[in-house]
Formats: C-alpha cells, structure tokens, sequence
C-alpha cells in the first residue's frame, strides 16, 4: 500500500510541476472550499470543488476540440505527444520510487 501512495504522490508531483498556475489555482480553489465546508455546509464544498474540476476538464476538452479541427495533422501530433507524456511520466516514477 505504501508503494501506491508513492507512486501516487510521484504522478501528482509531475503534474504540479507541468502545471504550476492551475495546481496553484486548485489548491486555493479547494481549500476555500474546505473552509466553507468546516463553517457552514459540506454539500456547498462538494459541489464547488467537482463544479470547478468539470469546469476545468470541459475547458481542457474545448481547447483540444478547437486545436484539433478540420485538421488530421494536429490531432495525430496530439496523440504523438501524449504517448511521449506518458513514457516521460513512468520514468518519472520509475525513479522516484527506486
């Protein structure tokens, strides 16, 4: 079990590093939503939180949709990319965890 924590907290450094201003954004975004849920209602904190994290996907998925169209190049350097974002992040956690 420790190890998947690890590993975990290993992707979630990787991901804080690429994306610093969003990670940021989250962590104010959620502990303010924390904070409301301590004071006052933890219905009201669910619901911020999964508010802004689906704001935020459907945003991410709108940039992609919108990069993306009407052009087959972009969408196969997309996935290229991905693929190599991936590969990049096992080896990541590869040494971290050693």
């Amino acid at each position: 079990m420790k190890l998947y924590i690890r590993a975990l907290m290993k992707i979630i450094e990787f991901y804080v590093r690429k994306h610093p201003y969003l990670s940021t954004f989250l962590f104010v975004w959620c502990a303010g939503s924390i904070y409301i849920g301590v004071t006052s209602s933890w219905g009201i904190c669910a619901g911020m939180i999964i508010t802004v994290m689906a704001a935020v996907w459907m945003i991410w998925k709108a940039w992609i949709v919108l990069s993306d169209f009407g052009s087959s190049r972009a969408k196969t350097e997309r996935k290229l990319k991905k693929q190599r974002e991936r590969e990049i992040l096992l080896d990541y956690v590869k040494q971290g965890l050693k």
